[in-house]
């Protein structure tokens, strides 16, 4: 079995493992009197899922972009400003490897797929009993 194929089933291990702790936490501190809806609940193990696997491919590819060229760096000539009879060689190095567009966009996926795990329905209104707020209120006059 190639190197690779061993990362990706090790990503995909690692998520699902992820994605059963948040269904077991998810059983075990249901509030019976304000159960989450279902969708809900298969929304947050879908995210713990996908947000693993994100910052798991994230991780598994960070020596190889550590290693990965600079690509588009740029070669500048300047003049020295105190005597301006000397030249300096500026070199202003490209994006990397390790921040490219794909490595950033793990980072945003795992970010979003957190912030859903605190998503959480709130109790349904109960309009039965009660009296609405302000209902049978008079506006009270400041005596000056």
């Amino acid at each position: 079995m190639n190197t690779r194929l061993k990362s990706w089933l090790l990503a995909f291990a690692l998520s699902c493992a992820c994605a059963g702790a948040v269904a077991g936490l998810n059983l075990m501190l249901a509030d019976q009197a304000n159960l989450q809806p279902a969708w809900l609940t298969r929304f947050h193990v879908a995210c713990a899922f996908v947000g693993a696997l994100a910052m798991t491919r994230f991780i598994q590819g960070a020596p190889a972009a550590l290693k990965g060229e600079t690509a588009g760096a740029i070669v500048a000539h300047g003049v020295v400003a105190a005597t301006r009879v000397g030249a300096v060689k500026y070199v202003v190095p490209g994006k990397s490897a390790f921040f490219s567009t794909g490595r950033c966009m793990l980072i945003i996926c795992f970010v979003l797929c957190l912030m859903v795990q605190f998503i959480q329905a709130g109790k349904s209104v109960d309009n039965t009993g009660g009296s609405p707020a302000g209902a049978g209120s008079q506006p009270r006059r400041m005596n000056t």
